[in-house]
């Protein structure tokens, strides 16, 4: 279960689920499976790689003795794959203008989700603490910077969304013609 307590993994575990219904619909039916669960896949994977490269990489984040392995894969191959599947591949104009409302659910969840499990569980992550990222330690850095970090976080990833559904419709108008 400790796993399931990085966004990372839980977002790629949702990744790969995903991409095992999808390939399935594709054979079957050859169109985006799913089109709102994909766009929350694809912010969700988007988010998954920004973060890391922009907050964790150039500190002193650690996942272990498979570290170098896992940060290629789970922190840039697998987000940028998935989201260059959806660039290349997906039928565009599905997503719109609530969306990213919608897919800003999981991360917010997600981080609902660790403040609690924080304060009940004794378990600990790599570095000691019971937060998974440096920038969610409540002990380390208080309640009020946490909660600014994460309306911040939460602002840029409504930002992402809406430039994702942008991105839909522009490539959307460009496919009609």
């Amino acid at each position: 279960l400790a796993v399931l307590q990085y966004f990372t993994l839980m977002s790629n575990i949702l990744c790969a689920v995903y991409f095992a219904g999808a390939a399935v619909r594709t054979l079957r039916r050859g169109d985006t499976w799913l089109p709102v669960c994909k766009g929350a896949l694809v912010m969700a994977m988007a988010i998954t790689g920004i973060t890391f490269h922009l907050f964790l990489a150039a500190g002193d984040f650690n996942m272990g003795h498979t570290q170098l392995i896992t940060n290629h894969l789970l922190h840039t191959a697998a987000p940028l794959l998935t989201v260059l599947d959806w660039l290349l591949f997906d039928e565009k104009g599905h997503y719109r203008r609530f969306e990213p409302f919608l897919w800003g659910i999981f991360p917010a969840a997600y981080f609902v989700y660790t403040m609690i499990r924080a304060r009940v569980s004794s378990f600990r992550f790599y570095n000691g603490s019971p937060y998974p990222y440096p920038f969610m330690d409540v002990d380390a850095l208080g309640w009020g910077k946490v909660l600014l970090i994460f309306l911040a976080m939460a602002a840029a990833f409504l930002a992402l969304g809406y430039v994702l559904v942008w991105i839909d419709h522009l490539l959307a108008r460009r496919q009609k013609r």
